[in-house]
């Protein structure tokens, strides 16, 4: 597999599971607590802080890369402008998963079973298009998933009276 191809590969699937579970830990922390409406609020003002960050992030970084390629007379180039704008979609569309569930089903657990459905899917994406193998990479995501859920179910439970 290529640079640029990997590239886009780790942009995707980063932006999309970042996207996914840091709206999930902003939304199980907050669920039941807030009206319906500031509970939507707050998932989109989530979706777009989240995917603006990643996509300022990448954008840097890809530069910073492509400034070591050109300064090493490297023939291939990483285009930061590209993985920026994939870095934002790729969060946009996986933090888009928890919030529907939190708008449709305001629960905790359906947020949590949606997130992880979704980790498995952009894990699935992820081996299949890289090649690699499943196991650790599925457990990686799908673990650090329900822990990062898991810190914010705890922090609703401690200040779930706000």
């Amino acid at each position: 597999m290529n640079a640029a191809k990997l590239n886009w590969l780790r942009a995707g699937v980063l932006g999309a599971n970042d996207g996914i579970i840091s709206v999930a830990v902003v939304l199980v922390s907050i669920v039941g607590v807030l009206s319906h409406d500031k509970l939507i609020l707050v998932g989109i003002s989530a979706i777009f802080a989240g995917a603006i960050s990643m996509a300022i992030g990448e954008y840097i970084s890809v530069s910073a890369q492509r400034d070591a390629e050109i300064a090493n007379n490297s023939v291939e180039h990483t285009n930061p402008i590209h993985a920026a704008i994939s870095s934002f979609a790729s969060f946009v569309s996986g933090a888009i998963i928890p919030l529907l569930f939190a708008i449709l089903f305001e629960s905790a657990i359906a947020i949590a079973v949606a997130v992880i459905v979704a980790l498995i899917l952009t894990t699935a994406i992820s081996v299949r298009v890289g090649r690699s193998k499943l196991g650790r990479q599925l457990l990686r995501n799908v673990v650090g998933g329900g822990v990062a859920m898991g810190l914010g179910v705890t922090l609703n439970a401690l200040f779930g009276t706000f």
